[in-house]
């Protein structure tokens, strides 16, 4: 993309060239990537913008007592969902999951959770799902283990099961009480 450069970074000193040096030299790998693949737009331009239909569930926990959940995306969207958004939440068309937080109610304590997706194992199973179940929506359960404090995370369709490797931890907050006051 064109643009004022100067008008952007009035003050900056170095050239774009120079100042793109380091910007890429932050980001880990991608001097190496760019130099390998050259600069594209892909995967912006299709890969990440694949949608799938699926939705998210909290495993034993009823939608009423989740709190909300929020989810961000490798194509850079965002969803936040609570009250009654949760309700109506079941297989929207979703770009692939790279960040999941939520919250819940159980017996009175406010939990909350959170799990970074890897990109790599994320596209490759979602492309998995998609060739071997191309007609049907996904639910990725949430499943957390209160003994342990970890979460493990699959996604399903009616006829298979695919456990994420990338597992997310939960923590316990307030009494409920406590957070009404």
């Amino acid at each position: 993309m064109e643009y004022n450069w100067k008008s952007m970074f009035p003050d900056m000193t170095d050239t774009r060239d120079e100042f793109n040096e380091f910007v890429m030299q932050q980001a880990k790998g991608s001097l190496e990537y760019i130099a390998q693949h050259g600069i594209t737009q892909e995967p912006f331009k299709t890969i990440f913008r694949q949608r799938f239909s699926y939705t998210i569930a909290l495993d034993s926990v009823p939608r009423n007592k989740t709190l909300y959940i929020m989810s961000e995306f490798y194509n850079g969207e965002m969803d936040t969902m609570h009250g009654e958004e949760l309700e109506h939440n079941f297989f929207k068309t979703k770009a692939v999951t790279k960040y999941i937080s939520f919250q819940w109610v159980k017996d009175r304590l406010v939990y909350y959770g959170k799990v970074y997706f890897d990109a790599k194992e994320m596209f490759d199973l979602f492309a998995k799902m998609s060739a071997e179940c191309p007609d049907e929506p996904y639910v990725m359960h949430l499943k957390p283990n209160y003994d342990t404090r970890k979460l493990t995370v699959t996604l399903c369709s009616s006829t298979h099961e695919i456990e994420i490797q990338q597992t997310g931890k939960i923590g316990k907050s307030i009494n409920q009480d406590d957070a009404n006051m």
